[in-house]
């Protein structure tokens, strides 16, 4: 299911405009509960006690989403789970034999931020648009909580968040950049290891580079030499904090969402599963990746010319490793064969 705390999760950023606060919308929430007997999708607490996810026939545990105050350089949060149920096959719930069993219980969680007193910030669970899009599901709920003559979703929401994406997808070639010179970002934050990243060419094709990313690969080195379109990148990440070291392995979009492993994340302190993804999920959105977007914006007069330099290198790598293999070639086609 796709929600915050669990052990993988996905988070998608978007945005609104709206002066309503946090405690209204909380407010609004909570006069909008899930119905069983109509299966009509409502507001809950992300508590996974009782949730029964996925099973059939489920009854959604009652519960109020919750504000949580700003803290640790995070803001105020109002944490909430859409409840919804999926129509299964007809085949499986004749297996099943229930009138109830005709419906799986999903969900959908949502975290919102007041980013100015207009603005809201909203981070979704899940980056597949078939469940964002529904014409029952969490967006169009959510765009009515906003404005309740709204007729579409998209006209309350934009699917896009100018707060959370990267102003530039060139980042992920500076990320490779910083990871090959030895990772250090500041004083705090490092690149421990990029595991992979894709790449989009001219005519929009894409590849994906694996096993660890560096100068010497020759399928790397093309798409920095060739202009291509890098991202998303799978990375290790390491922030050094008054409680200890936190390490994190995401990968993360242009968009400014991500996907993340509950098996390859550490904060110390923290050993619920649950608290620890939900933490997790909001410390890279809020405070890790705008870290990462002011540091390569304060360092962009300097990155201008040392990405020339890289781009130029890889050219430079490129035609001396094709020209060894040429002569290679030619050393091999010019050889007598010698008789046994």
């Amino acid at each position: 299911m796709p929600t915050f705390n669990q052990p993988t999760s996905s988070l998608r950023p978007l945005q609104a405009s709206t002066k309503l606060s946090l405690t209204e919308l909380l407010d609004r929430m909570a006069e909008t509960k899930p119905s069983f007997h109509d299966r009509k999708g409502g507001w809950s607490s992300i508590n996974d006690e009782g949730a029964n996810l996925g099973s059939y026939g489920a009854v959604p545990p009652e519960g109020e989403p919750e504000i949580f105050a700003a803290r640790d350089s995070l803001p105020e949060l109002l944490v909430a789970r859409f409840y919804f149920w999926d129509k299964v096959p007809d085949a499986l719930s004749r297996i099943v034999g229930d009138p109830d069993s005709e419906h799986r219980l999903n969900a959908i969680d949502v975290a919102l931020s007041k980013v100015s007193p207009t603005d809201l910030s909203i981070l979704v669970s899940t980056r597949t648009t078939a469940l964002l899009h529904r014409k029952d599901g969490v967006l169009a709920s959510l765009a009515k909580l906003l404005d309740p003559d709204v007729k579409r979703w998209r006209d309350a929401i934009s699917p896009t968040s100018d707060h959370h994406s990267f102003s530039d997808p060139d980042i992920f070639l500076w990320l490779t950049s910083r990871s090959n010179s030895g990772g250090q970002l500041d004083s705090q934050l490092s690149l421990t290891h990029i595991a992979g990243i894709h790449g989009t060419d001219s005519a929009s094709r894409t590849a994906e580079l694996r096993s660890g990313i560096d100068y010497k690969r020759a399928n790397f080195l093309t798409s920095v030499a060739e202009g291509d379109t890098l991202g998303p990148v799978d990375l290790d990440l390491s922030m050094n904090t008054s409680a200890g070291a936190e390490h994190y392995n995401a990968v993360i979009f242009a968009d400014g969402g991500f996907k993340l492993r509950k098996s390859e994340v550490y904060m110390p302190g923290i050993l619920d599963g649950g608290e620890l993804m939900l933490a997790a999920n909001m410390k890279i959105a809020h405070l890790i990746l705008r870290r990462i977007e002011h540091i390569y914006i304060a360092g962009m007069g300097k990155w201008k010319t040392e990405r020339e330099d890289v781009i130029e290198g890889a050219i430079t790598d490129l035609r001396d490793r094709y020209e060894a293999a040429l002569a290679k070639l030619e050393s091999v086609k010019n050889r007598e064969p010698k008789a046994s």
